[in-house]
């Protein structure tokens, strides 16, 4: 985990340095600014830029706040994320971006909404599976480890980290092991 996360850091001051990728950085905030929750269209090119562009801490944090603003709300948007590889992709930016607390918080928020029990969430238990096998219960406590003073990421965290410990029983091993 901490050399993924010392990779990510690399690659990010590489594109730091090269004109043409802060050229295209900002040609991606820019489309990521353009983005609005009407267009459910967008969700797809917006997981695959988190994917892709994850060491930009900036576009991360962006492509994850859309990636909330979309799952919050509809089960489309979130079966969308499930089947395109996005919880992956969620907390690969969680553990590339510890340090961030924006991103965390858009993070927890993404994994509560994606863990949630709704009549409209057919997807839940793969959710809760993906969200195990990405990672995500530890990303998840250790967020709230490194924020323990933002709400958001408590109660994010902790409504995910419920949801996941009563969909599956080997969820609750690893939460109790912490």
């Amino acid at each position: 985990e901490d050399l993924k996360a010392n990779r990510s850091k690399s690659a990010a001051a590489a594109m730091s340095l090269d004109p043409r990728m802060q050229k295209g950085i900002s040609r991606i905030k820019e489309y990521l600014e353009s983005v609005t929750q009407d267009d459910m269209g967008q969700l797809p090119t917006v997981l695959k830029v988190l994917q892709l562009v994850q060491a930009n801490a900036e576009v991360a944090t962006k492509a994850l706040a859309i990636v909330f603003e979309f799952v919050q709300d509809t089960a489309k948007c979130r079966q969308i994320v499930a089947q395109q590889g996005g919880i992956k992709g969620i907390v690969d930016a969680m553990t590339a971006h510890t340090e961030s607390i924006t991103l965390q918080t858009f993070g927890c928020g993404c994994l509560y909404a994606l863990s949630c029990f709704r009549p409209d969430n057919p997807e839940k238990d793969n959710n809760s599976v993906s969200i195990a096998h990405a990672g995500g219960i530890t990303r998840l406590i250790q967020a709230m480890d490194a924020f323990p003073n933002c709400r958001e990421v408590q109660e994010w965290a902790t409504g995910a980290l419920r949801h996941l410990s009563v969909e599956i029983g080997g969820n609750r091993r690893e939460v109790a092991d912490g």
